[in-house]
C-alpha cells in the first residue's frame, strides 16, 4: 500500500482473513500470520537487498496490522453480545441483528486496519490523493468482505449446522441482486465514459505500450493518475450502491423478522418445550400466554399461531381423555386377569388328576383366544368306578362367554354328580338353560361316563365334534357318530346317548373346533384330516406328549397368524383294571420305541422285579423275555419312524404272579396267532421273523 496506485485490487485476503478468525479463532490467526510470514522471507531472500530499503518499524507495523485484521472481528464478535443473549453466539447471518454487528465489525476492522497501514506507509502520499486511495481501498476492502465474506460465512454455517435459515436465504439473495446491480450499473458507467471521455482511456494505453510519455491534462494530472482517479471514484460509487442495497435489505429483514421470522420462531420454540415437557405436566395456559402477542391480529402467521393455541387445547383434551380410558382399559385389563385366573383355576390343572387310579391315564389343556374364553373341559369320578369326562364351547368369546362358561360347567357338574346318565344330564341342563336365555347363547358339549373297571364309556353329543378313537396298536380314526342340537337353543329336546367298550391301550381324544378350525395366513383350515394325520404321526402313547405333539403342529400350521378361537383338547387313554386279589405293586413307563432305551427299559424292569421280591433266577427269566419283545417293538413295530412303547408293571402279592403289558401304536400284530418256526432249517432257509415270539414264549412257559 505504499505505492500511488488504488486500482485493480480485489483482494480476497480481505475477506477470507476475517472469516478464519470468525470461524477458527486464534488458530486461524496464527495459521495467516505463519502464511505472511513464510511468504514475506521467500520474497526477501530472492532479493539483494533484505529490507528492500524499508525501516525495520515497518515491517513490524505491517505484521501487526495482518494479526489486528485477521483477530479484530473475532474478538469483537465475542465481545459484545447481542441484547438478550448472555453471551456472543457462534458467528451467524440468521437475523439482521447479526447481519448489522457483522457490517459494523467489518468496517471497524478495515477502518483499523487501513489507519495501521497508511501509517506503516510514511505518509509517502498527497494528503488529497491519500484521501480519494483511503476511500477507494475501504470500499474495495468492504465489498470484498461483503460479497466473499458473508457467502463464506453462509456456507460455514450451513455446514455446520447442516440447515440455512430464511433469513440467510434472505440475505445472499439481496447480495446477488446487489450484485447484479451493481455490475449492471458500472457497466453503463464505463459505456457512459467511453463516449465523454474517450481521450481519457486512449491516453492510458498508449502510455502503457510505450508510444507516448507522460501526457498531461487541464487539471495538471497525467493520463495515468487521471486513470486511476476515475477507476477510484468508480469503486466508491459502486461500493455506495452496494451498501445502499444492504441497508434497504436489512431494514426488510427487520420487518419480515417482526411480522413472521421472529413469531414462527418464538412459536418453535413454545412447542418443542410443550412437547418435551407434556410427559410432565406441561401446562396449555402456559403455551396461550407465551402466544398470547401474536395471537391477536390479522395476517397467516396470526391465523398459524390460532391454530397452534387451539390444537394445544385440544391435545391437551384429548390426552387427559385417553389417560382416563387408559385407566379404565388397565383396571379392566386387571380384571380380565383375575377373571381369567379363576376360569383356569375353576378347570382341573393338576396332572395326573388321579395318581392312585391305574386304570387310566388323563390329560387336558385350554388355550383361549382372549384373555378368558369359552370353551371348558372338566373330568372327575361320580362313585368309585365312573369316570365323567367333559368337553364343551360355548358360543362367543370373550367375558360374555366366559361367564356362559361357568354356569354351563356348575350345571353339567351338578347334574352328572346327581346320578343321571349322559342323556338325562343334557336334557335337564338344556332345560335349565334356556330359561332366561334373552342373549341367545349356546353351548356344544361332549359328556361321557366311563367304567373304569369295564372300559364301558356311554356318552351324548349335543353338537359338539366328532371323538377320535384309537384302539390298542391301531392308528386314529374319526368317530361319525349322530349328533344332537347344542345346549340353550330350545327347550324340550331329547337327547341320544351311545355306547363305546374301550379295551386296554384304547386312547379316546376329545377337542374343540378351535382345534380343526385354524386358520394358517391364507386362510386355510387345520381340519379332520390334517388332525387326523397330526394325531397318527405324533406315535405319541402318552396324552399329554400326544396333546403337545398335536398343539405344536397346529402352531406350525399357523405360524405367526393370530389365534381366532379357543383351542381345548381332552385324551383320556384306558389302561383296564387291576386284579384286586392282593395285588398291590403297579408301575409304568413310557419310552421311545427304540433300541437306545432298552437299558431305560431293562432298569425300571429290574427295579420293579427286586422290589417285589423276585428271585436271580425268575428275574432272569422275565428280563430275557422284556427285552426280546422291546426289541421287537423297536425294530418291527413303526418300520423306522419314530413311536412310543409303553410298559405297565403288576405285582399280585398273594399268587405271588408279575403282570407286564406292552402297548405300542405302530403296526397291528397278534404274536399268538404267528406259527411255530423252523428251528431245524438250515440257516439260508430260515424264514424271517417268529423267533423272538418263540422265545418269550419258551421262556416264560
Amino acid at each position: 500500500m505504499s505505492g500511488a496506485r488504488g486500482v485493480g485490487v480485489f483482494d480476497l485476503s480481505a475477506a477470507v482473513m476475517p472469516f478464519f478468525g470468525f470461524i477458527l479463532g486464534i488458530w486461524g490467526i496464527l495459521g495467516f500470520l505463519l502464511y505472511n510470514t513464510v511468504s514475506f522471507i521467500s520474497f526477501a531472500v530472492g532479493s539483494s537487498d533484505l529490507t528492500l530499503g524499508l525501516p525495520v518499524w515497518y515491517y513490524i507495523l505491517s505484521i501487526f496490522s495482518l494479526v489486528l485484521y485477521c483477530a479484530l472481528p473475532s474478538i469483537l464478535w465475542y465481545m459484545f453480545p447481542l441484547k438478550g443473549e448472555e453471551e456472543a453466539s457462534y458467528p451467524r447471518l440468521d437475523t439482521s441483528s447479526h447481519v448489522i454487528k457483522y457490517y459494523l465489525i467489518s468496517v471497524i476492522t478495515i477502518i483499523a486496519y487501513l489507519l495501521f497501514s497508511t501509517i506503516s506507509s510514511g505518509f509517502r502520499i498527497k494528503l488529497g490523493r491519500l484521501a480519494l486511495l483511503m476511500a477507494t481501498w475501504f470500499t474495495q476492502y468492504l465489498d470484498t468482505v461483503l460479497i466473499v465474506g458473508i457467502p463464506m460465512l453462509i456456507l460455514w454455517s450451513v455446514i455446520r449446522n447442516r440447515t440455512i435459515t430464511i433469513n440467510e436465504r434472505m440475505v445472499l439473495a439481496f447480495l446477488i441482486t446487489g450484485a447484479l446491480a451493481s455490475a449492471i450499473a458500472g457497466y453503463l458507467i464505463y459505456r457512459n465514459s467511453l463516449q465523454l471521455a474517450p481521450d481519457l482511456f486512449h491516453d492510458y494505453e498508449k502510455v502503457l505500450r510505450g508510444e507516448a510519455g507522460v501526457v498531461w491534462s487541464d487539471d495538471g494530472m497525467n493520463a495515468v493518475e487521471r486513470y486511476d482517479t476515475f477507476w477510484n471514484s468508480f469503486s466508491v460509487v459502486i461500493a455506495v450502491m452496494l451498501n445502499v442495497l444492504l441497508a434497504v435489505e436489512v431494514l426488510f429483514m427487520r420487518s419480515i423478522e417482526k411480522k413472521v421470522t421472529r413469531p414462527i420462531v418464538h412459536l418453535s420454540e413454545v412447542l418443542t418445550d410443550y412437547a418435551d415437557q407434556e410427559e410432565d405436566g406441561f401446562n396449555p395456559e402456559e403455551v396461550r400466554e407465551q402466544c398470547m402477542p401474536y395471537r391477536y391480529g390479522y395476517g397467516e402467521v396470526s391465523d398459524l399461531t390460532r391454530t397452534c393455541v387451539d390444537m394445544v387445547g385440544e391435545i391437551d383434551t384429548y390426552t387427559k381423555n385417553l389417560q382416563t380410558v387408559t385407566a379404565e382399559k388397565e383396571r379392566i385389563g386387571a380384571e380380565l386377569d383375575i377373571a381369567s385366573r379363576i376360569q383356569n383355576d375353576m378347570l382341573p390343572g393338576i396332572f395326573p388328576p388321579f395318581p392312585d387310579r391305574t386304570e387310566i391315564d388323563l390329560y387336558a389343556s385350554m388355550t383361549p383366544a382372549k384373555e378368558v374364553g369359552g370353551d371348558f373341559y372338566d373330568f372327575y369320578f361320580v362313585d368309585e368306578n365312573h369316570l365323567a369326562l367333559t368337553i364343551a364351547d360355548v358360543s362367543g368369546k370373550g367375558v360374555p362367554a366366559a361367564l356362559f362358561m361357568v354356569i354351563s360347567k356348575t350345571l353339567l357338574q351338578n347334574q352328572t354328580l346327581a346320578g343321571g346318565s349322559p342323556r338325562e344330564v343334557l336334557t335337564l341342563v338344556n332345560h335349565q338353560l334356556c330359561q332366561n336365555n334373552t342373549s341367545m347363547m349356546f353351548c356344544t358339549v361332549w359328556l361321557g361316563i366311563l367304567d373304569v373297571t369295564t372300559g364301558k364309556l356311554v356318552a351324548a353329543n349335543a353338537g359338539h365334534e366328532y371323538p377320535v378313537l384309537r384302539r390298542c396298536g391301531g392308528p386314529f380314526e374319526m368317530m361319525y357318530e349322530k349328533h344332537d342340537p347344542p345346549l340353550g337353543l330350545k327347550d324340550g329336546l331329547r337327547f341320544r346317548e351311545y355306547e363305546l367298550q374301550l379295551a386296554p391301550g384304547d386312547c379316546l381324544f376329545e377337542y374343540t373346533d378351535g382345534v380343526t378350525e385354524a386358520t394358517d395366513a391364507s386362510e386355510a383350515l387345520f381340519g379332520e384330516g390334517r388332525l387326523e394325520e397330526a394325531l397318527n404321526v405324533s406315535g405319541e402313547n402318552d396324552p399329554e406328549k400326544l396333546i403337545n405333539s398335536l398343539y405344536g403342529s397346529i402352531s406350525e400350521f399357523v405360524k405367526d397368524t393370530p389365534q381366532f378361537d379357543d383351542i381345548t383338547m381332552l385324551c383320556v387313554k384306558y389302561l383296564g383294571k387291576a386284579e384286586e386279589s392282593g395285588e398291590t405293586k403297579q408301575a409304568r413307563i413310557s419310552v421311545p420305541a427304540d433300541l437306545a432305551h432298552l437299558d431305560e427299559v431293562m432298569a425300571f424292569t429290574g427295579q420293579q422285579l427286586e422290589s417285589a421280591g423276585c428271585g436271580p433266577d425268575d428275574q432272569f427269566t422275565i428280563t430275557v423275555a422284556v427285552e426280546e419283545i422291546f426289541v421287537n417293538i423297536a425294530n418291527y413295530a413303526y418300520d423306522g419312524k419314530e413311536g412310543n412303547a409303553d410298559i405297565s408293571f403288576s405285582f399280585n402279592e398273594e399268587e405271588r404272579m408279575v403282570k407286564m403289558v406292552f402297548t405300542d401304536s405302530g403296526f397291528p400284530f397278534d404274536p399268538t396267532s404267528q406259527p411255530r418256526p423252523r428251528l431245524t432249517s438250515t440257516p439260508g432257509n430260515k424264514p424271517v421273523g417268529g423267533l423272538g415270539s418263540h422265545i418269550v414264549k419258551k421262556t416264560l412257559g
